[in-house]
Parts: C-alpha cells; sequence; structure tokens
C-alpha cells in the first residue's frame, strides 16, 4: 500500500515517489482504500475497520484509536490500482484536495 500511495500522488501531482512525505502517502492511502480493497496479508480489510482506523507510516499501517493492534503488511491489487489511477487522472478533484490538506479526521 505504502508504493501504491506514493505512486498515486505521483500520478495526481507529479511530485517524484521519492520526494512523498508519509502524510501525503496517508493520504493517498485513504483515498484508495475508498475506491479499492485493500488486503492485510491474503485477506481483505473490511469497511469497518477501514473506517475505525488511519493510515500510518506512509499507508503501511491502519492504526486504530481504540488501541487494537494495529494492521500491517497492506497491499492492494495491481490491476486495481491502475484502474483507480485511471479513474481519478480522469476526475482530478477527487484527490488532490485531501492531498493538500491532509488525512480527514474520523
Amino acid at each position: 500500500m505504502p508504493i501504491a500511495a506514493a505512486l498515486m500522488y505521483r500520478r495526481m501531482t507529479g511530485n517524484k515517489p521519492a520526494a512523498v512525505r508519509e502524510r501525503e502517502r496517508d493520504c493517498m492511502a485513504q483515498v484508495l482504500a475508498g475506491r479499492l480493497i485493500v488486503y492485510s496479508s491474503t485477506k481483505p480489510v473490511s469497511a469497518a475497520e477501514l473506517r475505525l482506523a488511519r493510515f500510518t507510516e506512509g499507508g503501511a499501517t491502519l492504526a486504530f484509536r481504540d488501541h487494537r493492534a494495529p494492521v500491517r503488511g497492506l497491499a492492494v491489487k495491481r490491476e486495481a490500482l491502475r484502474a483507480a489511477m485511471e479513474e481519478l487522472a480522469r476526475k482530478p478533484d477527487a484527490a488532490p484536495s485531501v492531498a493538500r490538506r491532509g488525512q480527514p479526521s474520523l
């Protein structure tokens, strides 16, 4: 997920992935999670887990406010990422404002 978030941020802003800060990747991970299935290992992360957590460590971890164990090893399918990137490229207003302002609070 962190690589997907960095690639998506680059696609939306033109910034190089190496220059994308952790918080920006967290924001983009949140945007992507609303458009595709996020996996932890091989199991999908539930919609409830996504609502109750926030992305941290550049999109690598889901941290819960209720202090339960974080979910790590997040990933997305390559084909789904391509489709989300194409969708957001057609509708650029859907992501950049979130990326500029920071991750929405839960």
